[in-house]
């Protein structure tokens, strides 16, 4: 929109000031072709436009806008400067916008070898402004302003080529966000302002600091105050808990010397040792626990960590040699310097008793020998554990191995005669005369390798056991030995059995193999099978059957 023209003298008039049409006389200021006044209506906004329509180019309207800028800042009597950053006490501020009084303004002023669009003339002084259009104001011109620090800024109107005046007016009187400052104005008055809320903010801060040092100072005189009172107590306990100790020792001590003995602690030590070949470190106890006889107990020093008392330790044979016992009053084993062929053990406190540990053990090759000895023969007789175990196992997993098919002719005629004998409790579609099959009946029990102690074939022998049960009343309590016993009394146990047992026994084995050893075991693991199927009922503690457990021990119709 074009409101400024050339008339026919060369001079720049605004739309109101011209005739209607083409009356007016004009020419475009830019490429200076023929306008037309269009200021007679009412209801739009009055303007020029080119008589030839194509002609009117955005350079047109670029420099229409830049000599609208200029005049409309040069005819207002006040200016809104735009806010900026401010450093002040290496602290950055943003400077607010203020509204400054214009005396005079000026277009196109001369000002060393540059031209200023906009020079405002106003209570603070000069202030420039350039106006950007088509192009930003150049380098040389902007170190103009900054090296000789000229209150300066640039109105950026590029975006709105095109745009309505009114909203160019809307812009330019409130520049916030069109304007930059090339050289900012410092307002005195809020760097006054600024330095005061500073200074009073240090002078806060000064305050809080003293306010803590002030607190902490007295924190620091009530905890070292508490700290004192907790250091008296702690000494007062400390003392208290000696002078407790010192009386338990003098109990402890009247006791011993009641009783005429004291326990020694027991003592061992690691040694390597080679075995078939293998080397190992064993644990060797020389001295057991055990209690000796006492005499003449006296306290011989009251240290500030310990009490040291001494006895005569009376020997088998009646021979007596000294002996010491060290008291600890702390937790920890007291630093003391025994005499050469000393023997001594350190009493412990634990509450209002001690326990005993060894300071100076008793020397005796003979005695170490012997504990050695003892520590060989405790691995050996651990091989044998595993060996025995080892074959107990693998009997039981050759068993379990060969159960589906490694059974005699003889189990099977057996496991028929014991289906015809059962019939009238088994399926009433069952053929007994035909050879049944047991593949899904051995898949549904699996290999039961607790019952490798029969060397029978595994489904005969759930028969049995089915029937045995069955003999309880239902909700009774099944008894597995009496069970184990009416089934050896058919089925008697096989040699390996009795011989394995035998050697498990010997070497303390069976508690760790009583699953497979142990008739208990045997039947509650046998049983287990039934249990899992719902025939068999138990409670943690006992068994008992629910109803018939021979129905589960038929073949596949």
């Amino acid at each position: 929109m074009l409101v400024y023209a050339l008339n026919e003298n060369k001079q720049l008039v605004h739309i109101s000031d011209v005739k209607n049409g083409k009356a007016c006389n004009c020419v475009c200021p830019e490429c200076e072709n023929n306008l037309i006044a269009r200021n007679a209506g009412r209801v739009k906004a009055h303007s020029f436009a080119h008589e030839v329509k194509e002609l009117e180019t955005r350079e047109c309207r670029m420099t229409a806008l830049h000599l609208f800028a200029q005049r409309f800042v040069k005819a207002q009597s006040s200016i809104l400067l735009p806010s900026h950053e401010v450093v002040i006490q290496n602290q950055k501020f943003i400077q607010p916008p203020k509204s400054i009084k214009v005396n005079s303004a000026e277009i196109e002023l001369s000002l060393d070898k540059f031209r200023i669009d906009v020079a405002l003339f106003t209570e603070i002084g000069p202030i420039y402004i350039e106006v950007k259009v088509k192009s930003p104001c150049t380098e040389e011109k902007l170190n103009f302003f900054k090296s000789n620090g000229l209150m300066s800024m640039e109105y950026d109107l590029a975006p709105y080529i095109g745009t309505s005046f009114e909203v160019v007016e809307e812009a330019l009187l409130t520049p916030e966000t069109i304007a930059e400052w090339i050289y900012p104005w410092i307002d005195t008055e809020f760097v006054r302002a600024t330095l005061k809320a500073i200074e009073a903010q240090k002078e806060a801060e000064e305050r809080q600091r003293r306010a803590e040092r002030l607190k902490q100072e007295q924190e620091a005189a009530t905890a070292l105050k508490a700290a004192e009172e907790r250091k008296k107590r702690d000494e007062q306990e400390c003392k208290d808990r000696r002078d407790k100790l010192i009386h338990a020792i003098e109990n402890n001590l009247k006791t011993t010397e009641l009783h005429g003995h004291i326990k020694l602690p027991s003592y061992s030590y690691m040694f390597k040792a080679s075995i078939n070949g293998q080397r190992f470190t064993l644990k060797a106890v020389p001295y057991e626990g055990k209690f000796a006889r006492v005499q003449n107990i006296r306290v011989s020093k009251i240290a500030k960590t310990y009490v040291r008392a001494n006895c005569d330790l009376i020997k088998k044979n009646n021979e007596t040699r000294e002996f010491s016992i060290i008291f600890s009053l702390t937790s920890k084993k007291p630093r003391i310097k025994l005499k050469t062929h000393e023997k001594a053990i350190w009493a412990k406190p634990n509450e209002i008793t001690f326990d005993y540990e060894w300071l100076s053990v008793p020397t005796d090759e003979h005695r170490n020998d012997w504990a050695e000895h003892e520590a060989i023969k405790l691995q050996l007789q651990e091989f044998s554990k595993h060996e025995v175990k080892a074959r107990i196992e693998l009997a039981a997993s050759y068993y379990a191995n060969h159960a589906r098919s490694g059974y005699s002719y003889q189990d099977y005629t057996q496991w028929q005669s014991w289906l015809r004998k059962n019939k009238n409790v088994l399926s009433p579609s069952l053929d007994v005369t035909a050879y049944p099959k047991y593949k899904s009946l051995s898949n549904s029990f699996g290999a039961q390798c607790q019952l490798w102690c029969f060397g029978r074939w595994h489904i005969l022998l759930l028969a049995e056991i089915a029937e045995i049960v069955d003999q309880t009343n239902i909700g009774s309590p099944i008894n597995p030995n009496w069970v184990f016993e009416k089934l050896v009394a058919k089925y008697p146990l096989t040699n390996e059995y009795y011989e394995l047992r035998n050697l498990a026994e010997s070497v303390g084995l069976l508690d760790e193999v009583k699953r497979l050893m142990d008739p208990i075991e045997i039947i509650y693991g046998t049983l287990n099978s039934f249990t899992a199927k719902g025939a068999i009922y138990s409670n943690k503690i006992e068994l008992s059957r629910n109803y018939n457990l021979r129905i589960h021990v038929q073949p596949t119709i």
